[in-house]
């Protein structure tokens, strides 16, 4: 028999062995459901059901209801809500190579911090009235606006793509000004790009790469940092005895008159569990940076699909009741054993989720116990 006479009985088979396959792939994810959740509408999904202030209390009912991970639509796009440190390791850490992606955001928020600054600029923060903090808080206000149609979307768009554009690159032309003319002090920005210049004959790549990566601390640290404070001043004034027990312990260990320092750290246990505290009580985002899905998947017998955004909702974990009773309560307590020590419980959920593990605390907070220490040694 010729070839040729074999070719439509191959592509039957071919076409035949496709559809097979689809069919089974298919029938795979029908069968399974999604997670539950509210029951979605028409086309809008669940757009009304979720609120445009504070969904994170929402969205922790709904995990009352429905369990540790929720299912929501709109308009056709999938959410997935982890309502539960388990769920958020299970998904997040462990499967971290199928959760890693992010949805596309046109506008991002984009803040700065005194100490960021110094670090990796070699800028001093003006008490008033500077450039690279008016950028920031610029930035922060145009991103809290609402840019839903009918809002304006597109001035607001391009107006600040321009404020982005000018933060990524003004702090970097400022130090680039300051190692030209000799002036300025040494950062981690002029020692990168030092080294640029000299091993590297000033590569325009490596030098946009640099720009990028130190851009990141700008980007992203003085909100976090002076809320944490904010909350940290609140939680004192609704919590007198706090005061005097953290009081009595600097007094102890630091001395009456005396502001500590990072090497009297280890020695106040009571001020860290404080700081614990503070980020347990009140975490300062609420719901953390969405990530989304590159592959299906499945958790616990359920169907997630490529493309889905999942939302860590980091206000749920710190107010589970199984693991922080009485969670609306503040007690450092709760971060310290029997013998007055810090217990093992050292992770900081506030700042969300990355790989390998989730933020702990020595790296992530360590500037808040100096910080807190001094507020309180000076108005206690």
């Amino acid at each position: 028999m010729a070839f040729q006479e074999l070719l439509p009985a191959v592509a039957l088979v071919s076409i035949f062995f496709t559809i097979a396959s689809l069919l089974r792939g298919w029938r795979t994810t029908i069968r399974l459901p999604f997670p539950p959740g509210p029951k979605p509408k028409f086309l809008l999904g669940n757009f009304f059901d979720i609120p445009s202030e504070q969904p994170w209390l929402t969205y922790t009912e709904w995990g009352k209801q429905y369990g540790d991970i929720v299912h929501a639509q709109m308009f056709g796009n999938h959410i997935l809500i982890l309502n539960s440190v388990k769920a958020a390791t299970e998904l997040l850490e462990k499967r971290a190579i199928l959760y890693s992606d992010r949805p596309a955001i046109p506008m991002i928020p984009l803040l700065a911090a005194a100490i960021i600054m110094a670090t990796v600029y070699g800028h001093d923060i003006q008490t008033t009235h500077d450039r690279f903090v008016h950028l920031a808080e610029e930035a922060a206000k145009r991103f809290g606006q609402c840019f839903l149609p009918g809002c304006g979307f597109h001035r607001f768009a391009r107006e600040t793509a321009r404020i982005a554009h000018e933060m990524n690159n003004a702090p970097f032309d400022f130090v680039r000004r300051n190692m030209r003319d000799g002036v300025g002090r040494s950062s981690v920005l002029s020692e990168l790009l030092y080294h640029n210049d000299t091993q590297y004959g000033g590569s325009r790549e490596r030098e946009e790469t640099i720009k990028n990566v130190t851009g990141i601390a700008y980007l992203a640290a003085a909100e976090t940092t002076s809320v944490a404070l904010v909350l940290f001043i609140m939680a004192m004034a609704l919590n007198p005895e706090v005061v005097k027990k953290a009081q009595n312990e600097i007094d102890t260990v630091v001395g009456i008159g005396f502001l500590p320092g990072f090497e009297h750290r280890s020695a106040l246990p009571y001020c860290e569990a404080v700081v614990r505290e503070v980020f347990r009580w009140r975490p300062i985002v609420p719901l953390a940076f969405a990530h989304v899905t590159s592959e299906d998947d499945i958790y616990e017998g359920y169907f997630i699909p490529k493309g889905t955004t999942v939302l860590p909702n980091v206000w749920a974990m710190v107010h589970d009741e199984s693991r922080y009773p009485d969670p609306d309560k503040f007690s450092p307590e709760r971060f310290l054993n029997a013998d007055g020590q810090l217990n093992a419980d050292d992770h900081i959920l506030a700042f969300g989720f990355v790989v390998p593990v989730i933020c702990r605390f020595p790296d992530s907070s360590s500037h808040m116990l100096p910080n807190s220490a001094d507020l309180v040694e000076e108005f206690a």
